[in-house]
């Protein structure tokens, strides 16, 4: 009897099955309907701004490369031709990137292990995190894409495409710089390969494109100082800090393992990976020259091996929210899939086809219920479209003629397709002294523009460094029970 779906085409179908699968882990946390909360504000006011046409790095500061917002305006743009609105369409790429994280983690798993069980777990263990989906449905999310772009790096060094492990790889750091230690990792492995020179060369060559082409794009709009400085000598001169002392690292990494209020559910997944972590290098050691051998013959597990405990040891170092842990997860969700898989076939190995079946069926279901258990979205009264009535008043505002600054909020301004008054408007991480040496703020920063203050002044994150004094000084609030109700307080220039 033949085969529903055909040997030769088991693969393409279970690759586009967990694509959709993907898309609908974000789309069951109503994409629809979700409103926007957190850093995604901030990145969906430079998409949207983007899309209008200024630059990230102008519209607002950020020492994030800026590719994924990028994509995010293309969204915008497209959705626009459709009629769809802003927030909706700036989800629809995010939700692509996820869907092909998650086909990604399958093609990757099933190119380490050959087997289906694998393969089918390590995307059973993506869609566990829910809060990556969440994240995603929420769009503008800048590592949301970084976890698709680092997959596809590591899939096409498997598959012997170093040019587009060089694209990818490149894709991943214009997202986020950090992310430059997975192409990195990725020279140690083609060297150990034959035609090294060839793959370094073309993996080089696949990097430069983009990083050109993104360059270029700052260049042509007059953005290429701004970006320079915000992306480059800010994070190198202002965002460093000392996590290397024993307590913020016992702190970070009971962060990382959720394991700060104990064990639980949530603490396995991190765990095991470190496990499994731990018995590859080990094995690795003892073994040196079968590991040699394996970089040779099929080197995506040696790379996910590495890149994964240089994302692990760079997260633990530099651990700030849950979404920094987006870095680890590709890593591990491989790591599991195949851990879990070969686990499951040691188990069964020489014993009868029901036992068999009972294991792999007992591994899936026990991966499964763990997803169905942890991987729920948190319910909630507001919505987006509360949101955007939010954001009509701050219009009524703009339409009296009052200049708005929002401080966190900025994603108010961006429903109004306005710049915000000055672009310092989320305060980052060594902002305060980024500012006293080049604002020449000595009194604390004063978002002038044309030498004015802003009429409003909106705010929901944490305020302007030194501002409070002018602030009370200067304004009266106004917040009404609709902004308290989204966390805004509202300012009025007396």
């Amino acid at each position: 009897m033949t085969s529903v779906v055909s040997s030769s085409r088991a693969p393409a179908f279970f690759i586009l099955l967990c694509f959709l699968l993907g898309v609908v882990a974000c789309w069951t946390r109503d994409t629809a309907d979700l409103p926007l909360s957190l850093d995604n504000q901030h990145y969906f006011f430079i998409a949207e701004r983007a899309a209008a046409g200024v630059p990230p790095h102008v519209s607002h500061f950020d020492p994030k490369h800026a590719l994924s917002l990028l994509m995010t305006a293309a969204s915008i743009h497209g959705g626009r031709f459709i009629g769809l609105d802003d927030v909706r369409a700036s989800r629809i790429i995010s939700v692509i990137m996820a869907g092909t994280a998650v086909a990604a983690v399958w093609a990757l798993c099933y190119q380490i292990s050959s087997g289906y069980l694998c393969a089918h777990l390590g995307a059973l263990v993506i869609l566990h995190f829910g809060q990556f989906f969440n994240m995603a449905a929420m769009g503008s999310r800048p590592k949301v894409f970084i976890v698709a772009f680092m997959l596809l790096t590591v899939l096409a060094v498997a598959r012997n495409r170093p040019f587009w492990a060089g694209v990818t790889g490149a894709a991943a750091f214009l997202c986020w710089q950090p992310t430059l230690l997975v192409l990195g990792m990725a020279v140690p492995i083609l060297l150990l390969r034959q035609g090294r020179v060839k793959s370094i060369a073309l993996l080089a060559a696949g990097a430069l494109i983009p990083i050109v082409l993104y360059h270029f794009y700052f260049y042509a709009n007059g953005a290429l100082a701004e970006q320079i400085e915000q992306a480059y000598r800010y994070p190198r001169e202002y965002m460093a800090h000392a996590y290397g002392r024993f307590g913020k690292l016992r702190r970070n990494t009971g962060w990382y393992f959720r394991v700060q209020e104990g064990f639980s559910l949530r603490s396995v997944y991190p765990i095991l990976f470190g496990c499994f972590l731990a018995i590859t290098w080990l094995v690795a050691l003892v073994k040196p020259r079968r590991t040699l051998q394996l970089i040779e013959e099929n080197p995506a597990l040696p790379y996910v091996v590495l890149a994964g405990t240089g994302a692990l040891a760079f997260t633990i170092y530099d651990y700030q929210g849950y979404p920094d842990t987006f870095f680890v997860l590709p890593f591990l969700a491989v790591v599991c899939g195949v851990g879990f898989g070969k686990a499951a076939e040691w188990l069964a190995a020489d014993r009868s086809r029901f036992v068999r079946l009972g294991v792999f069926g007992l591994c899936l279901l026990a991966v499964y219920s763990m997803s169905a258990i942890t991987g729920r979205t948190r319910g909630g009264a507001s919505r987006l479209e509360s949101q955007y009535a939010l954001g009509r008043q701050v219009g009524e505002m703009l339409e009296a003629g009052k200049t708005v600054y929002a401080v966190g909020c900025t994603h108010l301004l961006a429903f109004n397709h306005v710049d915000n008054h000055v672009n310092m408007g989320f305060f980052f991480r060594g902002t305060k002294r980024w500012i006293a040496k080049n604002r020449n703020s000595p009194d604390g920063y004063r978002p002038l523009k044309d030498g004015e203050m802003p009429d409003v002044i909106l705010v929901s994150r944490s305020f302007v460094p030194g501002g409070y004094g002018w602030l009370e000084s200067e304004y009266r609030e106004i917040t009404t029970e609709s902004f308290r109700r989204w966390r805004v307080r509202a300012y009025e220039r007396i």
